[in-house]
C-alpha cells in the first residue's frame, strides 16, 4: 500500500510538471523568430544624381547636297514621282535608315539631369553602426550603372533634342529607332553621384533614415560591402557558420517597395525551402529578383545563414533566380577589416520579450520590452510592443502567472500524498496499539 501511495505522489508531480511546461513556453516558431530578427534588418536606399549630355545633331551641307542629288537621280530614272513631297519622303527614309551616316554632332550639347533611387536590404552586425549588404546593391559595376542612367535619359533626349523633328516622331517607329541609335552612339554621362541611406524598420512611425558611408574598399571577387552610420546602440545580430541543404526550410526578410509608406517601413517574410525559393520568379505579385538583394536568409530557429545575392556568378544554364553569400564568408571578410560581429544586449532582450509576447506572457514581455527601450531609446519596434502589451494586460489577456496553477497543483498533490501517507502510518500505529 505504501509503495502505491508513493508511486501516486510521483505521478501526480510529473503530471503537473508536464502541464507547467506548456505554460512556461516552447520553441519559438518561424514567424516569432522572424519578428525577433526584424530590428537588425534595415532598408538600404541609394539615391543617384547624374548629369548626361548629348551633342545636338545637324546635317552637313555636303550630306544635304548628296540627298538632293540622289533624289533628283531617282526622279529622272522614274523610281519616284517627280514632285517635292516624293523627294522629301525619300530623303527622310534615307536619313532614318542610316542615322549615323547623315547626322553629325555639333558643338552644342543638350544636358539633362537624371535622378533615381534603388532599394535593397542590409543587416546590422555591430551596434556601433556597421551594416553588411551586397556590393552590387550600393556599387553596381560601371557598365550596369551607366546603362540605367542612359536608359532614363534617352526618353527625355528623344523629346528634348529631337523636338524640332516632331513631324517625324509621332507614330513613326523608324524615326524613334533612328533617334535612339544616334542617342546611344553619342550620349555621355558627365557626372554621377550617389547618396546612401540606411532606414531602420518601423511598424508605428516613418523613418527619416541615416546617412551611410562605404567603410571598406572593393575586394576582387567579393560581393560584399560594409556600410557605416554615425549611430550607436543599433539592434545588431550575430552570424553563425551553418550548412544549408536544398530541402532546408528558410526564411527571407526583405523590403519590397510597397513596404515603404508614411506610417511604416517594415520587412516582409518570405518562406519555403531553399530549392523552391531559389528558382521562384514571383512571390505574391513581386518579382523576386527585384526585392531580395542583400536580404538575410535564416533557418527556422532564427540562425542567419547569409545574404541573398543577385550577381553574374550564377550558371547561365541554371534556373536559379539568386544565390546567397554564406555567413562564413561574411565573418571572414569582417575579421579581415577588423569589424567584430556580435549580437548586442538589446537584441538578446528583445528576442526573449518576443518569445514571451507570443505565448501571451504580456507582463513578462512588458518588463523585457521596457529594458530594451532603456538600452535603445529609439528602437524601431519596441514602443509598438510596449503599447500592445499594456493593452493586452488591461484586457485581462495576460498569462504570465498561469504557471502558479500547475505549481499549486503540484503542491496540492504533494500535500495529498503526504496526508495519505500520514494517515496510513497513523492507522498502522493505532492498530498496533490496539493489538498490544
Amino acid at each position: 500500500m505504501l509503495k502505491r501511495l508513493r508511486a501516486l505522489a510521483v505521478l501526480t508531480i510529473l503530471f503537473q510538471l508536464c502541464l507547467s511546461s506548456t505554460v512556461f513556453g516552447s520553441d519559438p516558431d518561424f514567424e516569432t523568430n522572424a519578428e525577433a530578427l526584424k530590428p537588425a534588418v534595415v532598408m538600404i536606399k541609394v539615391n543617384y544624381h547624374a548629369q548626361v549630355s548629348l551633342p545636338s545633331p545637324y546635317m552637313t551641307e555636303q550630306n544635304k547636297a548628296n540627298l538632293k542629288n540622289n533624289a533628283l537621280s531617282l526622279i529622272l530614272r522614274g523610281v519616284i514621282p517627280p514632285n517635292m513631297q516624293a523627294a522629301i519622303n525619300y530623303a527622310a527614309a534615307e536619313v532614318l535608315a542610316n542615322p549615323l551616316r547623315y547626322m553629325s554632332t555639333s558643338d552644342k550639347s543638350d544636358v539633362v539631369d537624371v535622378n533615381f533611387t534603388t532599394l535593397g536590404t542590409g543587416l546590422v552586425i555591430n551596434e556601433e553602426g556597421y551594416i553588411v549588404t551586397t556590393l552590387n546593391m550600393v556599387q553596381p559595376n560601371d557598365k550596369t550603372l551607366k546603362e540605367k542612367v542612359i536608359s532614363r535619359a534617352s526618353d527625355e533626349f528623344l523629346t528634348k533634342t529631337f523636338k524640332k523633328y516632331s513631324g517625324l516622331i509621332p507614330g513613326n517607329q523608324k524615326a524613334d529607332q533612328a533617334f535612339r541609335t544616334y542617342i546611344n552612339e553619342y550620349i555621355k554621362v558627365t557626372s554621377l553621384n550617389q547618396e546612401i541611406f540606411v532606414l531602420p524598420g518601423s511598424n508605428n512611425q516613418a523613418s527619416t533614415g541615416m546617412n551611410a558611408t562605404i567603410f571598406n574598399d572593393k575586394q576582387p571577387n567579393v560581393n560584399l560591402v560594409f556600410l557605416k552610420v554615425d549611430k550607436a546602440n543599433l539592434p545588431s545580430i550575430d552570424l553563425k557558420t551553418i550548412d544549408l541543404k536544398p530541402d532546408d526550410q528558410i526564411g527571407i526578410l526583405t523590403y519590397p517597395v510597397t513596404s515603404f509608406g508614411p506610417d511604416k517601413i517594415e520587412p516582409i517574410l518570405i518562406k519555403g525551402t531553399y530549392s523552391e525559393l531559389s528558382v521562384l520568379e514571383e512571390w505574391n505579385g513581386y518579382r523576386l529578383k527585384q526585392i531580395v538583394e542583400g536580404a538575410p536568409i535564416f533557418k527556422t530557429n532564427g540562425d542567419i545563414l547569409g545574404l541573398i545575392a543577385l550577381n553574374d556568378n550564377i550558371d547561365q544554364q541554371s534556373t536559379a533566380q539568386f544565390s546567397f553569400i554564406p555567413a562564413e564568408q561574411i565573418i571572414q571578410f569582417a575579421q579581415g577589416i577588423n569589424i567584430p560581429i556580435k549580437e548586442n544586449k538589446s537584441t538578446q532582450l528583445y528576442k526573449e520579450a518576443i518569445d514571451q509576447y507570443q505565448i501571451n506572457h504580456y507582463r513578462r514581455a512588458l518588463k523585457l520590452f521596457k529594458q530594451v527601450s532603456i538600452i535603445t531609446p529609439d528602437h524601431p519596434y519596441v514602443q509598438y510592443y510596449i503599447a500592445n502589451s499594456e493593452s493586452e494586460i488591461s484586457a485581462g489577456h495576460d498569462r504570465s502567472y498561469d504557471y502558479l496553477k500547475p505549481v499549486a497543483g503540484v503542491l496540492i498533490g504533494i500535500i495529498v500524498a503526504l496526508l495519505a501517507w500520514f494517515y496510513f502510518i497513523r492507522g498502522k500505529k493505532t492498530k498496533a496499539v490496539i493489538k498490544s
